[in-house]
């Protein structure tokens, strides 16, 4: 048997890499612009800033011939991309695709396993054009729209494709390309949250053998995807998206991984922010809290507490550290609609993977305080750990390693 059986990694890599946990990012890329007449079509405003989320649920299934473990699984994936040119009908996306996990028996916060650049042409139809390096999204060609007016019942079908990243994993493929012919239905109206969307529905079944580039033999795919897509057509834009999915992976050594579950993504404007001003609120606010900083970034406004204390070599917070995570969280409640990102980071002392891990654990312990408090939901805050890749100062003095001991809080402008 090969190294497969059995094995929590290939839980792990699969998660990163389902199909359906990333599908709906294409429909965000696509889903921006308004249509016209009865023609589905997708408009392209150059500078437009969007964000998107996809919650996943979902069982994993590992088996072989000596049985099957099972697993439940969550994902959160959320992009922030922006339109950067507009020629003709085609416009030209550049996106950030971060994925996210957490224990779905524990529910608590999502930890970032993998983020993904993006760049691509998007077509007014939703045909795509994207250079061969870039992972995602997952789905391209899904959805595409006839150039013709539609009503109710009238449908289509188009050929798409899927791309999967196995690259950083031991899978026996490292990229898995593969095609798919997408059936689609315009089905007519309907009633949701009190609004009235335009449905339609996205359905395709794939079954096809990939050859494996690092291993013998060959890996066997077969799956199925039924979407329903919600479509404001007052306002040009995607609502809401599901999926239902099951996908199987048959690997040549005879063991297989199942992929089986739901996915409920939405589209979010991302309204700008004025970073200076709010960097310059916060820093007033915290102007009596020692050993913290606030500090303007790509990603948001990021307020560091250095020489953030816990109980020696854990992740328990001390009580005089809950004090000042409870000034943040009346921060933060002034912010309610952004997105929060909490990174721990180390000096460096111990080994490299036990720095990562304890990290990784004191950004659990804030963020987790932070839900607690109520300054946020479990998907509206994610966290990262980068033990001691991300120093601020010298790990040579003790002053210089009170500094790189910090847990950073950063107000996600995306």
């Amino acid at each position: 048997m090969s190294s497969y059986r059995g094995s929590r990694s290939i839980m792990d890599v699969m998660i990163r890499r389902l199909p359906k946990a990333i599908i709906l990012f294409f429909f965000v890329s696509g889903i921006l612009f308004p249509a016209y007449a009865e023609v589905f079509v997708f408009r392209h405003q150059k500078g437009d800033k969007y964000r998107a989320v996809t919650e996943v649920r979902q069982q994993v299934t590992l088996g072989s011939k000596f049985g099957e473990q099972v697993f439940p699984a969550e994902v959160l994936n959320k992009i922030a991309f922006s339109v950067e040119e507009v020629e003709g009908n085609k416009a030209l996306i550049s996106g950030e695709f971060v994925v996210s996990e957490r224990n779905a028996a524990t529910e608590g916060v999502y930890a970032v396993t993998h983020e993904y650049p993006s760049r691509y042409w998007l077509y007014s139809n939703g045909k795509l054009e994207i250079a061969p390096e870039f992972m995602m999204p997952v789905v391209r060609n899904v959805p595409v729209f006839p150039d013709r007016d539609l009503k109710p019942g009238d449908t289509w079908v188009y050929k798409g494709e899927e791309v999967h990243d196995f690259r950083d994993s031991e899978f026996p493929l490292s990229v898995a390309r593969f095609p798919v012919t997408a059936a689609y239905e315009y089905t007519g109206t309907e009633v949701f949250e009190g609004a009235e969307y335009h449905i339609i529905t996205v359905e395709y079944t794939v079954y096809v053998q990939l050859a494996n580039d690092r291993a013998p033999g060959y890996t066997r795919l077969s799956a199925r995807s039924f979407q329903k897509l919600y479509w404001n057509k007052a306002a040009g834009r995607h609502y809401r998206s599901e999926d239902d999915f099951r996908f199987r992976w048959d690997l040549y050594s005879g063991e297989w991984v199942v992929f089986e579950g739901t996915a409920v993504g939405r589209i979010i404007d991302a309204e700008l922010m004025d970073k200076a001003r709010m960097a310059e609120d916060i820093r007033e606010t915290l102007k009596d809290v020692a050993d913290t900083d606030v500090r303007v970034d790509d990603e948001g406004v990021t307020i560091s507490l250095q020489n953030i204390q816990f109980t020696a070599d854990s992740a328990v917070l001390l009580e005089s550290e809950k004090q000042k995570i409870r000034r943040i969280a009346q921060i933060l409640s002034r912010y309610p609609q952004r997105d929060i990102l909490v990174s721990g980071h180390t000096a460096l002392a111990g080994t490299p993977e036990g720095r990562l891990q304890l990290s990784l654990d004191r950004s659990r312990a804030v963020a987790d305080y932070l839900v607690r408090l109520g300054a946020r939901t479990n998907t509206q805050i994610m966290i990262r750990g980068y033990g001691a890749t991300r120093p601020i100062d010298t790990n040579t003095t003790e002053e210089g390693m009170r500094a790189n001991r910090r847990v950073e809080i950063t107000i996600m402008e995306n």
